[in-house]
């Protein structure tokens, strides 16, 4: 699907993830560059050029954890018969200045934060079979 839409829009893959010690799907979402939104339970949000910048001090990149439900004003609705799953595409080419006031709003991340392989990831049916 990237080549498809090449550099006009970022198609994440959706990974597996521990936040806070619970195994989450997520995707990442860079400085709000047009991104095609996959259904997923977290959005992992790295911000650069969005990042907090103290006084006297430089912009230091972060990571921020968000809810896919607080994206519902910023992307369109899911969109369910054209891909494989939901995924909310966006209707902008340069982050609009609500997605900068959402990225400038959230807090970095201070918690456990994890990627995880599937292959690492046992299936209720293989636990069933252990058990």
């Amino acid at each position: 699907m990237q080549e498809e839409y090449g550099e006009l829009l970022f198609v994440p893959t959706i990974m597996l993830a521990t936040i806070d010690g619970q195994l989450r799907s997520a995707v990442v979402w860079g400085d709000g560059i047009p991104t095609l939104m996959p259904q997923a339970d977290a959005v992992i949000v790295v911000r650069d050029e969005f990042a907090p910048k103290p006084l006297f001090r430089s912009r230091t990149k972060d990571t921020c954890v968000a809810a896919p439900d607080k994206l519902a004003d910023l992307f369109a609705p899911f969109f369910e018969k054209v891909y494989a799953i939901p995924v909310r595409v966006p209707a902008y080419e340069r982050p609009t200045r609500d997605i900068g006031k959402f990225f400038r709003g959230l807090h970095a991340f201070t918690g456990q934060l994890k990627f995880v392989s599937v292959g690492d990831v046992l299936s209720e049916e293989l636990l069933g079979k252990c058990g």
